[in-house]
Order: C-alpha cells, then structure tokens, then sequence
C-alpha cells in the first residue's frame, strides 16, 4: 500500500524484513493457533517490537501460504 507525501506523491512502503527470532516465535504462536485476536496481536507486537499490522498481515500470508502448500499435496 502506498503512502502519500506532503507533495501528494505515492510513496511505496517498505517490504518488512522480520529476523530469524521474529519468525521463530511467530511460527510457534501459529502452530498453536492460526487466528490471532486483538489483545493477542498487540501482545505479540510489543514483544516482537512489530506494529499491530504487521503481525495481522504475517498470521494472514500464513495462512494463505498453509492452504496453497495443502493444496499441493
């Protein structure tokens, strides 16, 4: 999603690079539960040093990438 500036041009946002400790913890709170709720969303965002949005959008790519993977099989 783009983002405008003063000038009114879009500025592209930066794709998030998440380090090896982001994803390992990530991928342990999945494995336990592949829905994320509020209260658990801000939790895992404050330990992870994330934003909200990014942890919704990562539990959603997963998911997305968990059915293709399935599907495969």
């Amino acid at each position: 999603m783009a983002r405008p500036d003063a000038g009114g041009v879009r500025i592209p946002r930066r794709r998030t690079t998440f380090t090896v400790e982001q994803l390992y913890l990530l991928e342990m709170y999945f494995a336990q539960s592949q829905y994320v709720g509020c209260e658990e969303r801000e939790r895992l965002a404050r330990i992870l040093s994330l934003d909200e949005y990014q942890v919704k959008i990562w539990f959603q790519n997963r998911r997305i990438r968990m059915r293709r993977e399935a599907n495969k099989q």
